[in-house]
C-alpha cells in the first residue's frame, strides 16, 4: 500500500472511530428497535419455528427490512468495527506510549534532544554503540583493538573546555589526589586502559575497531570522585557520542551477560565488603575491567581473552563449559552514574543453573567480588526493568535491556514492555 493510501485510510478510520465513541444514539436506538421487535416475537418460535418467526417479525414488509438491516449494521459496528478499530489505533500509537514512558525509567541526563536518536537507554546505563544486528551481535573474531601505550594525561581535559573546569589545574589536583587521598582507599595503582574515541560500526562493515589508550586506577578514580559531577556529567556524556577523542581516563568494563544452559539469566549481588560499588546491590550478571594481560598479543582474539579471564575469575568456568564461537558482543554503554564505559557481551554455559551454583560453593575463586547469586527467567525481565523486585546496580537495566532483546528481538521486547506498562498491544 503506498503511503498516500494508507495516510488516507489512517484518516479514515480515525474519524469513523470517532463517529463510534462520540455517537452513541445509533447502538441505542438499534438495540431498542430489535428488542421491541423481538420480545413479542419469541411465543412465535415454539409456533412457528425460529427462522419463520424472524422473517414475519424482522423482515415483513421493505420497509421493516431496511430498518431491521440499519439496526444490524449498526450493532455491528459498534460491537464489531469499534473495537478492531481501537486496537489498530493503539498499535499505531504503542511507540508514543513507550517513549512517553521511557523517559520515566531513564535518567534525565540521557534526555538530552540532540542526543535522542543515540540508541536506547534503561536508568543509568545509555547505548554509545549498538551492534547494527544486536540479534546476532559481534562475534570476538570481528573486534580489532588498537592501543597506544602512552599514559593520559588530564591535559586533554584541560584543553576540552569544559565550563565548570575552567581555572582549574586538573593535573596539580590529580597528583594530589594520587599522593594523597588515592592511597588511603586503594592498595595498588593498576594500569587500565580507555576507549580514546567513540567506534563506527555499520552493516556492510561488521568489523569493530577499538582505539584504547594507557591510564590508570588513579587517574580513573579522580575522573569519579572529583571531576564526574552532575553539573559536569552532561558534557562528558556528550563527548563520549562525539566523533573527537574522548578527553577524559576511563577504565573499558566489560558486562557479561551470564545465561545457563536452560536459557536462565544470572544475576549477582556485589558483596558487603565491596564499599565503593555498592554493596548489596545487584547485577546482571558480572563486570571485568579490560587488563593488560588481554591485550598482550594484539593480532590473537583479545576479545575472547577478556571473556574468557572473567568467565574464570569471576565464575571459575572452564574452557569447554561454553562455546567461544558463541560469544556475541552486544553494545557499547555510558554508565552514567560514574561517567564510564562498558561493553556489553553475552555468553551461554553449558552448565545448568545447579552446575553452577555448586561450582561457586566449592571453588575458590580468584575475585570474589559477589556474595549470593540467582537464576532469572527471560520472561520476567520486563516485569524487572518496570518494577524492580530488588535493589539492581545502575548498569543492571540497560544489561538486561540487551539480554532480552539479544534473545528475544526487538519487536518483542517492545510489545512486553507495553504490557508492563499496561498498554494495549495487538499481535
Amino acid at each position: 500500500m503506498s503511503i498516500g493510501r494508507q495516510d488516507t485510510l489512517v484518516v479514515a478510520e480515525g474519524r469513523v472511530r470517532k463517529v463510534l465513541h462520540e455517537k452513541r444514539w445509533p447502538l441505542n436506538a438499534s438495540l431498542g428497535y430489535l428488542a421491541g421487535l423481538g420480545m413479542p416475537a419469541v411465543p412465535e418460535v415454539s409456533r412457528r419455528g425460529l427462522s419463520a418467526a424472524i422473517t414475519s417479525t424482522f423482515f415483513n414488509s421493505p420497509l421493516q427490512t431496511i430498518l431491521t438491516s440499519l439496526a444490524l449494521v449498526a450493532v455491528f459496528a459498534y460491537i464489531v468495527i469499534a473495537p478492531i478499530l481501537q486496537t489498530r489505533a493503539a498499535r499505531r500509537t504503542l511507540d508514543r506510549h513507550l517513549l512517553a514512558a521511557h523517559g520515566k525509567h531513564v535518567d534525565p541526563l540521557f534526555l538530552d534532544q540532540s542526543h535522542e536518536l543515540e540508541g536506547i537507554g534503561w536508568g543509568k546505563g545509555q547505548t554509545v554503540l549498538a551492534c547494527p544486528r544486536p540479534e546476532l551481535g559481534w562475534p570476538t573474531r570481528e573486534i580489532k583493538f588498537r592501543v597506544s601505550r602512552s599514559r593520559y594525561s588530564f591535559q586533554s581535559l584541560e584543553q576540552a573546555g569544559l565550563p565548570a573546569l575552567k581555572g582549574r589545574n586538573l593535573n596539580e589536583e590529580y597528583e594530589h589526589f594520587r599522593d594523597q587521598v588515592f592511597p588511603t582507599q586503594f592498595e595498588s595503582d593498576e594500569e587500565k586502559y580507555m576507549l580514546v574515541r567513540r567506534p563506527r560500526s555499520f552493516t556492510d562493515d561488521p568489523t569493530l575497531r577499538l582505539d584504547l589508550q594507557a591510564t590508570c586506577w588513579s587517574q580513573v578514580q579522580f575522573l569519579w570522585q572529583q571531576i564526574a559531577t552532575s553539573e559536569n556529567k552532561p558534557t562528558l556524556y556528550s563527548a563520549a557520542l562525539d566523533n573527537d577523542l574522548i578527553p577524559y581516563p576511563t577504565s573499558f568494563c566489560l558486562h557479561l551477560l551470564v545465561f545457563s544452559s536452560e536459557g536462565a539469566l544470572l544475576l549477582t549481588q556485589t558483596h558487603s565488603s565491596k564499599a565503593n560499588d555498592y554493596p548489596g546491590a545487584w547485577a546482571c550478571s558480572i563486570g571485568e575491567q579490560l587488563a593488560t594481560e588481554d591485550l598482550a598479543s594484539l593480532d590473537q582474539d583479545c576479545a575472547q581473552k577478556w571473556v574468557t579471564r572473567a568467565l574464570h575469575e569471576e565464575l571459575s568456568i572452564e574452557d569447554g563449559e561454553y562455546d567461544p564461537e558463541q560469544i556475541r558482543f552486544l553494545a557499547i554503554t555510558f554508565e552514567g552514574d560514574i561517567a564510564n564505559l562498558a561493553f556489553i557481551c553475552a555468553v551461554h554455559l553449558r552448565l545448568a543453573q545447579e552446575d553452577v551454583n555448586a561450582r561457586l560453593r566449592t571453588s575458590n575463586r580468584p575475585d570474589n567480588e559477589f556474595n549470593a547469586i540467582e537464576f532469572i527467567s527471560l520472561d520476567s525481565v520486563p516485569s524487572e526493568l518496570v518494577s524492580p523486585s530488588r535493589v539492581y546496580h545502575p548498569s543492571t537495566g540497560i544489561r538486561m535491556v540487551y539480554a532480552y532483546l539479544h534473545e528475544r528481538g526487538q519487536n518483542d521486547l517492545r510489545r512486553s514492555l507495553a504490557r508492563e506498562l499496561r498498554f494495549p498491544v495487538q499481535h
